[in-house]
């Protein structure tokens, strides 16, 4: 399996059940959800002669909810499954980000209300 298709896996196994869109949201998401973009793998560790010892491949995850709380509640379960992970035998890491829980005013659902979300990077060494 591709460290893609594992990272996803883990996130699917969430107690919450968001649903997880690789790239793209659909235009009537079910809520809550986990978009994950994921980053073209780059070379972190080059030896003196500049051959590759070391790639990382890198996603985004954004966290969508209905409230500030279903956030921080799915934002907490992402963190517990992913920090520590294996894929490959490589261990999954958070890139530190700011974790801040926004209001998407710019999107209003047809009841009114606007979705909230957060963002986190996870990385992993090959």
């Amino acid at each position: 399996m591709s460290n893609q298709t594992d990272f996803l896996a883990l996130l699917a196994s969430l107690p919450a059940q968001a649903k997880v869109y690789p790239s793209k949201v659909p235009d009537n998401p079910t809520f809550p959800y986990i978009l994950v973009r994921s980053f073209i793998p780059r070379a972190t560790d080059r030896s003196l002669v500049r051959s590759v010892h070391a790639r990382v491949d890198r996603w985004r995850v954004t966290v969508v909810s209905l409230t500030h709380e279903s956030v921080a509640i799915i934002d907490a379960e992402c963190r517990a499954v992913l920090e520590g992970a294996r894929i490959n035998l490589q261990r999954v890491e958070e890139v530190p980000a700011s974790g801040e829980i926004i209001e998407d005013l710019d999107v209003t659902l047809t009841n009114g209300a606007h979705p909230f979300y957060t963002v986190q990077e996870w990385r992993v060494m090959q």
